[in-house]
């Protein structure tokens, strides 16, 4: 009985370890400000985005991106209603809230839903590249080369948890 209890435990210590503890964090644009009559895409914490608001280079579609996501909160120069930003609108829809006076970051369930156009649970390499088309956010890359290197299982499809690891 004792080894059946002790491989029990060892076989959850192993299950756990195996878990993906991510956070489900997507990097992007969080602000849309005038600035000497142009408009430009900040992050949370004021600096200028390029496609996303990773502290790294970030995935074609915003998520996993390397050292995680620019952090900043409401009491930084950009959040003040004079300085001429205003919420993207996709943050004003979606937000995962955190704690007072922390950042909040894109839930990435939002965008794999957004990208699984036909929402059977699977996204495809043409329903991830229709995705890019409409964002815009290929920078260069070659999709179906991104696709393959976030496909860990090599099934041919995408889910969430390789999107966001």
């Amino acid at each position: 009985m004792n080894g059946l209890l002790v491989c029990s435990l060892l076989l959850s210590m192993i299950v756990m370890i195996k878990i993906d503890l991510t956070n489900g964090e997507c990097c992007y644009v969080a602000l849309k400000c005038k600035e000497d009559s142009k408009s430009v895409e900040r992050c949370w914490d004021c600096t200028e985005a390029s496609y996303y608001c990773g502290v790294g280079k970030c995935n074609v579609v915003g998520c996993n991106c390397d050292g995680g996501c620019r952090k900043g909160d409401s009491t930084m120069w950009c959040w003040n209603v004079v300085s001429g930003c205003t919420k993207k609108h996709l943050y004003q829809q979606l937000l995962i809230s955190s704690a007072p006076g922390s950042n909040r970051q894109l839930d990435a369930q939002y965008v794999f839903n957004s990208i699984d156009t036909d929402g059977n649970g699977k996204v495809t390499v043409d329903e991830l590249n229709a995705y890019v088309a409409v964002k815009q956010t290929a920078d260069g890359r070659n999709v179906a080369e991104e696709f393959n290197r976030m496909d860990k299982n090599m099934d041919g499809f995408l889910t969430v948890d390789e999107i966001d690891g």
